[in-house]
């Protein structure tokens, strides 16, 4: 499981880091990023991600 472990820290901090750059630092409910679990962040990723699109097409 040490595999798993290491590969899901990596994502989960590879998401912070992205989240951070689009100046999300913590989550609706206020929490910070570093405390919601991987499956969260991928959400909000998307949502982001989803959010800035729109936006983009609005133009």
């Amino acid at each position: 499981m040490g595999i798993l472990n290491e590969k899901v820290s990596d994502r989960r901090n590879e998401l912070i880091r992205e989240l951070k750059k689009m100046g999300i630092v913590t989550t609706s409910a206020g929490m910070s990023l570093e405390s919601v679990s991987l499956a969260d962040l991928e959400w909000m990723n998307i949502k982001v991600q989803n959010d800035a699109a729109r936006a983009y097409g609005e133009k």
